[in-house]
């Protein structure tokens, strides 16, 4: 082993020396300044190549050293090229890229770190592209770090454990409440719908995991929804205020239900 961590600094090193040959010629060749992108497109193309060197160096009986030198450059040239991004947008189709190069590390290294390190980079795109839009509604923003919080945690769950289901939990709840307060801010009829079905898939998410917590998150924020909407609607028409309060109340009871019998069987 200390035989191996010895052989990986010349590796790292000889690599690092072709980085510098290229930060060379960068400064050697100002012209190419005006070339949009082009210090990006170099650091994630580099990246890719490292990606390869060390899946070919792996395979190799030698190579062990050569494929984790790689491997650091792989890593950090995705963080580099977001740095260089001129603008939300930029930043945002960097971090996709660099999103994919993390995905495909995880799949060829079986390392977890590297599907945390994807889904971060996902989270961080999807920030970058509504904000570039001007978006300024929080559920928008939430909803991506709650599709990926859930499915990491699910993915996991046998080595996260108990930690993996309150990881669920929190990424549920501020979603929950932000589309709850939008519906009822806004008092549009897309925000109250989309805050129904967010609620209404966590209920479903709920019940097919066997998760309490989640369950009493979303069908409280369902509550809330269809009762806010009702106290701002004024209840004008009280027997569809009566129909649609008892009707929330059937389905709720009736998931709950449901939730205890499939927990018990």
């Amino acid at each position: 082993m200390a035989m191996d961590g010895e052989q990986t600094w010349p590796a790292a090193l000889g690599q690092g020396m072709a980085l510098a040959i290229y930060v060379d010629i960068r400064r050697r060749t100002p012209w190419l300044d005006d070339v949009a992108g082009i210090d990006v497109i170099a650091c994630l193309a580099a990246a890719t190549i490292f990606i390869v060197i060390g899946m070919a160096s792996r395979r190799q009986p030698r190579g062990a050293s050569t494929a984790r030198a790689a491997e650091i450059y792989a890593v950090t040239l995705p963080v580099i090229a977001a740095g260089l991004g001129d603008s939300d947008a930029g930043r945002a189709v960097i971090c996709l890229v660099g999103g994919g190069l993390y995905a495909v590390l995880s799949r060829t290294r079986r390392n977890p770190r590297y599907e945390f390190a994807a889904g971060l980079a996902l989270v961080a795109a999807t920030t970058l592209a509504l904000s570039a839009q001007g978006v300024r509604d929080a559920t928008l923003y939430l909803l991506p770090i709650a599709f990926v919080g859930t499915f990491l945690a699910r993915r996991h769950r046998a080595s996260l454990g108990s930690v993996g289901r309150s990881l669920a939990v929190w990424c549920h709840v501020p979603l929950y409440a932000a589309s709850a307060w939008s519906a009822l801010q806004t008092e549009t009829f897309v925000a109250f719908a989309l805050g129904v079905i967010i609620a209404t898939a966590g209920v479903v998410y709920s019940m097919r995991v066997k998760d309490r917590r989640s369950l009493y998150a979303a069908a409280t924020a369902a509550a809330v929804l269809v009762v806010g909407r009702l106290v701002l609607l004024g209840l004008d028409n009280a027997l569809l205020g009566t129909l649609l309060l008892a009707g929330a109340g059937i389905l709720l009871l009736a998931g709950m239900t449901v939730f205890t019998i499939r927990r018990d069987a």
